[in-house]
């Protein structure tokens, strides 16, 4: 697991506190990204927040299994996201 892993390479696991999103701006930003642009228009998707999401269901309307969103996620962020720019210097 993800622990051990680290743990063999002697990294230090840190884990930021519950509900507080400031301390991982970067992560959090990823995070936006891909669901603006990868997963907002998949049926199933989850909300931002439980009033965009209403009575919507994501199980009851989801349509890909989890080893297919695997996939999906895997070809965009190999195909279009390293190509794209993301606001980062990169010389």
């Amino acid at each position: 697991d993800f622990v051990s892993a680290c743990k063999n390479l002697r990294i230090k696991v840190k884990k930021n506190p519950v509900k507080k999103p400031w301390l991982k701006g970067s992560v959090e930003r990823y995070f936006r990204t891909i669901n603006n642009k990868l997963l907002s228009g998949i049926p199933g998707k989850s909300f931002s927040n439980i009033f965009a999401r209403g009575d919507y269901n994501p199980q009851k309307n989801a349509i890909i299994t989890r080893s297919d969103l695997m996939k999906v996620i895997h070809v965009w962020l190999i195909d279009i996201y390293q190509s794209s720019p993301n606001g980062l210097e990169t010389n």
